[in-house]
């Protein structure tokens, strides 16, 4: 019993070895005749490539040749035909434009000439002789408005300043003057508020000089800076406490006649 047990073991055994062996071969069969077939395939495929780019330069090839073809034949029509028209109109357009070439330099020429009176024989009219207004700046000139304690607008104030304007027209005469009003207070109060109130004092002088037509170019407040009287903080200062008006003019000296041509003296 065991001896026939152990031969049909042998005998399972050498008939799966056997039919493995067989299915590894036909694998390998199939697997050399699929790379046949995808070599076959690729070999097609470059193959139909090949062709058709082939045929794309053929055809290029022959359109181009179409072309040159095309081209001469309409050159060669040119030529004996209606071409001698198209030469004739660039002919005659190479004329004009050397005709007026030609005119554009005459008139250059004639512009250049001296103009004389027709008939007359006169010289052509010379311009007046041109002169240099020299200015000069006249030294500035200052005017002082003071204030009372929180104030702006007081009969006290409108008299300095109706004496300033009197002295400035004075001074001023035909000269052209711009002025410059500058505010400024003591050091009772705030910082803030102090600027503020020196503000609004300049401005209310600079209108007062406007409505005398002066030209004011500048307004500026300063509050406590600039103290005309240095003191500590927390003074009642009425020197302080003021509007600066400054008046800078020009005036017009006597006029120079302008150099001549080669004269460098």
């Amino acid at each position: 019993m065991v001896e026939k047990a152990a031969k049909s073991s042998v005998g399972a055994k050498a008939f799966g070895v056997l039919a493995l062996a067989v299915v590894i071969g036909a694998g390998y069969v199939g697997f050399v005749k699929l790379s046949e077939g995808h070599d076959r395939a690729q070999a097609e495929t470059r193959a139909v490539v090949i062709e058709l780019k082939n045929d794309t330069l053929k055809e290029l090839r022959a359109s181009s040749q179409n072309t040159v073809t095309e081209i001469r034949r309409l050159a060669d029509g040119a030529a004996l035909g209606g071409g001698s028209s198209g030469l004739e109109t660039v002919s005659e357009i190479t004329s004009e434009l050397k005709q007026l070439r030609a005119e554009l330099r005459a008139l250059r020429e004639e512009h250049k000439k001296p103009a004389v009176l027709s008939g007359t024989g006169a010289e052509p009219h010379k311009p007046a002789e041109q002169t240099r207004v020299v200015t000069r700046l006249v030294r500035p000139s200052t005017w002082t408005v003071y204030f009372p304690l929180n104030k702006v607008m007081t009969a006290g104030v409108d008299e300095q300043v109706a004496k300033a304007v009197v002295d400035m027209n004075r001074k001023k005469g035909d000269q052209t003057c711009r002025l410059s009003v500058h505010g400024y207070s003591d050091t009772l109060g705030g910082d803030k508020r102090n600027l503020e109130l020196s503000r609004q004092r300049a401005e209310y002088v600079a209108r007062k000089l406007r409505f005398e037509e002066f030209i004011v170019m500048e307004v500026r407040a300063w509050g406590e800076r600039r103290l005309e009287t240095h003191t500590l903080d927390g003074v009642d200062n009425k020197k302080n406490r003021r509007v600066e008006i400054t008046m800078a003019c020009e005036a017009k000296a006597s006029p120079l006649p302008e150099p001549k041509a080669g004269n460098t003296s």
